[in-house]
């Protein structure tokens, strides 16, 4: 009896033991998980609503010197920072539509058709989504990246490309998740066809969105048709 005693204290002593090694690593992988979001908030509004407040201040400061002699021209830079703070209103409420999580129960193809329905409401800019049937990917941080993903090409659209159309798609291919967008904008000022590896080595790209697609170990393609608009293809294994 005292060797069975024996025995089994050792064998709880070990249980007790790998459950502390596995509790260190759970803690550690989610301290690492708060970290890479808390960079990744960072990142999202060092790119996205700092730079307009940034971009209002200089034009702010512009009036200022208008005004002492020039008011015709600050009334019309009165105007163009009105517009602007309506565009500022769309992308933090785009911004803060970020950081909630994916809706329990609501899948990515109903949350990316949500998305694309704000935003044509949002900016008037006629929007249209497809997806094909598929299940949702197992991992619930893809999903949230590629809302990310698209949220952030979204918001490139609206700021940068003068588009009146666009169209975001969403299929699976193979093993692999497959999102599309293309717009009929002014493209980016390269032409051509590039991968993610192209853009990287060529420091050309939309930076946040390059990042997120090498996290979730994805592909990446960027068509760009200066003058005619432009088509990305993101590709992530499910």
């Amino acid at each position: 009896m005292a060797v069975a005693f024996s025995l089994y204290k050792r064998y709880l002593e070990g249980r007790m033991s790998n459950t502390l090694r596995h509790n260190v690593i759970i803690r550690s992988q989610a301290e690492g998980a708060r970290d890479a979001e808390r960079e990744r908030i960072a990142a999202d509004f060092h790119d996205g609503p700092l730079q307009s407040f940034i971009s209002f201040q200089m034009r702010l400061e512009i009036v200022r010197k208008l005004l002492t002699r020039d008011v015709d021209a600050a009334s019309e830079e009165l105007r163009q920072l009105r517009e602007l703070g309506r565009n500022q209103v769309t992308e933090l409420r785009s911004f803060v539509r970020s950081m909630r999580p994916v809706e329990e129960g609501v899948s990515l193809s109903a949350s990316l058709s949500r998305m694309v329905e704000q935003f044509q409401r949002d900016t008037g800019i006629a929007a249209r989504f497809s997806s094909g049937e598929f299940s949702d990917p197992p991992q619930t941080e893809v999903s949230l990246e590629l809302l990310q993903i698209v949220r952030e090409t979204l918001n490139n659209i609206h700021k940068h490309s003068g588009a009146s159309r666009v169209a975001i798609t969403l299929t699976k291919n193979g093993q692999k998740l497959e999102v599309v967008a293309e717009d009929n904008g002014g493209g980016f000022p390269f032409g051509g066809s590039f991968t993610l590896e192209e853009m990287e080595l060529m420091r050309m790209g939309p930076v946040s969105i390059k990042r997120r697609v090498r996290m979730l170990s994805g592909e990446m393609t960027l068509d760009s048709r200066p003058g005619q608009g432009s088509t990305l293809e993101i590709r992530v294994p499910l």
